[in-house]
């Protein structure tokens, strides 16, 4: 009804800006990251539950009927809701069928994820914080993210940054001199597999439990509106890159050393890839 109505005409202006920038790009993992921002709204959306709202919502998007319609269904056949999901894969298959022309990037995103590396990384003395490396590789380019946990907030992320392929050098070599914050000394530590899903799907659910227990209100800047999308992201590089199994509990990931230790001031944020542009 008019619920309905209010809804689609409020996400109409994002879902255009989100089509138009992923029509227009051609690297697939800059593209997920723009996409990751239309996972993110449908995972916040309750009324997604009701069977009226997916048909609308496809329906709407699908009317476009250009490049950037089935770029926006693309990303909503991988969203949460599986009802909402099928129908956009339906109506994304309709578009190809018509003649439209799909995204530059989009065969590149369901191409096989290997594994690349694991590097965490620490401040001597400084038990608080620590980051992540997670790079992997897909289609002979390596990408990743930059994870940030708060140890002292029972390791829930502070920072999910993306690497994208052209900052993959440049940012293992900070890392690799112990360069990765400014005026700070940092250590790297190379994980296996296993250590690194554990740390990862540690960090993603803990942080996923404290946003269930707070208000909806999480934050207006940037970071809290991109974290949800780049989240559903990260996990979903992780299935496919084989890193599943049965996740740690509650803050099971920090280290017994800094559960016990005295936490310290938080140092200066790592110089990691550029936030600016798009998400």
């Amino acid at each position: 009804g008019d619920q309905i109505d209010d809804l689609l005409a409020a996400m109409r202006p994002y879902f255009a800006a989100i089509g138009d920038d992923l029509a227009t790009v051609t690297d697939p993992f800059e593209a997920e990251l723009a996409g990751g921002a239309v996972l993110g709204l449908l995972a916040g959306l309750d009324l997604l539950a009701s069977e009226r709202v997916a048909p609308r919502l496809v329906a709407d998007v699908a009317l476009q009927g250009d490049t950037s319609a089935r770029a926006l269904l693309v990303f909503m056949g991988l969203g949460p809701d599986r009802n909402l999901a099928d129908l956009a894969r339906q109506a994304d298959t309709a578009l190809d069928e018509a003649g439209v022309a799909d995204p530059v990037w989009a065969p590149t995103l369901f191409q096989p994820v290997e594994p690349a590396r694991f590097t965490q990384i620490t401040v001597p003395g400084a038990s608080a914080e620590a980051w992540l490396l997670a790079l992997f590789r897909r289609s002979e380019e390596e990408h990743g993210f930059l994870v940030g946990v708060d140890y002292a907030d029972c390791g829930a992320i502070t920072t999910l940054d993306p690497v994208p392929p052209d900052q993959v050098d440049e940012l293992v070599r900070c890392v690799e001199a112990g360069e990765l914050i400014e005026d700070v000394t940092t250590v790297a530590e190379d994980l296996d597999r296993e250590q690194a899903r554990l740390f990862l799907d540690g960090a993603i659910g803990t942080t996923l439990d404290h946003w269930a227990e707070e208000d909806d209100d999480t934050g207006e800047d940037l970071e809290a509106e991109l974290l949800p999308g780049r989240i559903i992201l990260l996990g979903r590089r992780l299935n496919e890159a084989g890193l599943v199994g049965e996740a740690p509990e509650h803050g099971g990931h920090v280290p017994t050393r800094s559960k016990a230790a005295s936490i310290g001031g938080a140092v200066s944020p790592p110089r990691g890839p550029r936030r600016e542009g798009a998400p």
